[in-house]
């Protein structure tokens, strides 16, 4: 079974992406895609969103890159190398919280056995994307283990 991200243009700023074999959501900006199973050097979805620090818990701007296997971060975009990444197949929860501060206002965690990631969206929406995208590639490392 494989579950396939595509790009299908609506108008010049909307696509549909497949989330699973029989389930859509349109998506506003332009986002790259790929196949889960066969490429993981491509990114499926891409944008900034603002990532608390580990040690110093300042918000820094980071440009996050979701490929199949991996979370990235970078400086910027086309900003080599990645600050960070986090593999997908590490991560056991993701979830939003419900308490909002005036500087974290649309807040989700991803949480890893070795860290927990307290990263915030510059929307309502954009959070909603992210943690649907994210979602859908952790089921599919998942189907993806169980079969090996």
């Amino acid at each position: 079974m494989e579950i396939r991200f595509t790009t299908l243009p609506l108008n010049e700023n909307s696509y549909k992406i497949p989330i699973q074999w029989n389930e859509y959501m349109t998506l506003k900006a332009t986002r790259v895609s790929c196949e889960l199973n066969k490429d993981t050097t491509r990114p499926i979805f891409s944008g900034y969103l603002i990532k608390q620090g580990k040690k110093i818990r300042n918000l820094k701007k980071r440009w996050f890159v979701l490929y199949p296997d991996r979370l990235c971060y970078f400086h910027k975009p086309h900003f080599w190398p990645a600050k960070g990444e986090i593999l997908v197949k590490s991560m056991t929860t993701l979830y939003m919280p419900f308490n909002i501060t005036p500087e974290m206002p649309y807040p989700f965690i991803i949480s890893c056995p070795y860290r927990e990631y307290i990263i915030t969206a510059e929307s309502e929406k954009g959070r909603e994307e992210w943690v649907t995208v994210i979602s859908a590639a952790i089921q599919n490392i998942s189907k993806e283990i169980k079969i090996q």
